[in-house]
């Protein structure tokens, strides 16, 4: 196979292999990785993406759709099949990170709660728990680095890998520096290999941290005005821990933990409609997450019902938000108060 870019062939343009004719293409897989004359790994994480979310979906119905199964078995399922999926060849592919193969982790979630499409990506990860994509490959890089090193002088993978140490290109050079990115040590000699281990699990870890906390960072500068006063350790949608609410609760919490309920003046809605007073009251108030679950007084009366208080202040919606023990009674609330404002909605046409 000769690689060479699109465009036609010049009449010399023409190989031949003992007689036989060699293809020229633009892109070729070997092993399962997409080689291309880019010298990029694009296609391949493309195409890792759109077969890993071919998976998810075609057991969507059967499996993940089913609130009989617990998250967790569901998202053990995730890592075991869709993960593995996504991140073959991440030995040698490990040290980019693709925001092709996040987006799968994120419509996965997205999915198993029923959340809109445009959920802010640091509300997925800080509500699940969920650690990214690229944490996980680049472990399985390091780790393949350090094997390679260990070769003997005279297997290939060891050559090739020694090799591009000495030259600072490639996952060495991005590594190294990530590393600077990080604050991290990283001498990068071959004379000190027994230290590469302890040094690049150390740089997994910064990662993985300084992901949490661009999150968290994200979280606080939110549009969202009930978000940044939440308990961000709560992670009503961990994927981790076996919960003790159903689906549908937890469902609910989030929603309201995120405002991702589509209120006329709802922070995610792509609505061109100047209209974002509340429907229901006659207060012109914007019909925000604060006003939906706070202070609407035509709501009132599911408040009354189901937290004693006709009206919720932002302490007592952050406390409710928060804690467990809370979490029913906020869903059936969400259930009922939503289901009334749809219905008004409907018959009068506003």
């Amino acid at each position: 196979v000769v690689f060479r870019r699109g465009g036609g062939l010049g009449a010399g343009d023409r190989f031949v292999f003992s007689g036989n004719p060699i293809d020229v293409v633009a892109s070729y897989k070997y092993f399962g990785v997409t080689l291309t004359t880019r010298l990029s790994f694009s296609q391949h994480f493309t195409e890792r993406a759109a077969a890993a979310k071919l998976g998810i979906n075609s057991v969507y119905r059967s499996l993940f759709r089913r609130s009989s199964i617990p998250i967790q078995a569901k998202f053990r399922i995730f890592n075991a099949v869709s993960r593995a999926v996504l991140c073959y060849g991440a030995q040698v592919t490990g040290y980019i990170q693709s925001n092709s193969l996040e987006q799968v982790l994120r419509y996965f979630v997205k999915l198993i709660f029923s959340l809109p499409r445009n959920t802010p990506n640091y509300f997925t990860y800080l509500e699940t728990g969920a650690q990214p994509i690229f944490v996980y490959t680049l472990s399985l890089a390091c780790q393949y680095v350090i094997k390679a090193l260990k070769m003997p002088p005279d297997r290939y993978p060891g050559i090739v890998a020694r090799e591009v140490v000495r030259s600072e290109v490639s996952w060495f050079q991005a590594i190294r520096d990530l590393a600077q990115k990080r604050g991290c040590t990283f001498h990068g000699s071959l004379d000190l290999l027994n230290e590469w281990s302890e040094q690049l699990e150390s740089l997994v870890e910064a990662v993985s941290q300084s992901w949490t906390n661009d999150m968290r960072a994200a979280a606080m500068s939110s549009r969202n005005p009930l978000y940044p006063s939440l308990n961000l350790d709560v992670r009503p949608g961990n994927l981790q821990v076996d919960g003790d609410h159903p689906l549908w609760i937890i469902r609910w919490v989030l929603k309201l933990r995120g405002a991702l309920i589509p209120l006329n003046d709802g922070i995610y809605l792509r609505s061109e409609s100047p209209r974002r007073i509340c429907s229901l009251c006659n207060r012109d108030s914007n019909e925000d997450i604060l006003h939906f679950f706070g202070s609407c007084p035509v709501l009132g009366e599911f408040r009354l019902r189901f937290f004693g208080e006709s009206v919720l202040s932002m302490e007592r919606m952050t406390c409710l938000l928060n804690n467990r023990e809370h979490w029913s009674r906020v869903s059936q609330f969400g259930v009922q108060a939503w289901k009334y404002r749809d219905s008004l909605v409907a018959e009068f046409n506003w």
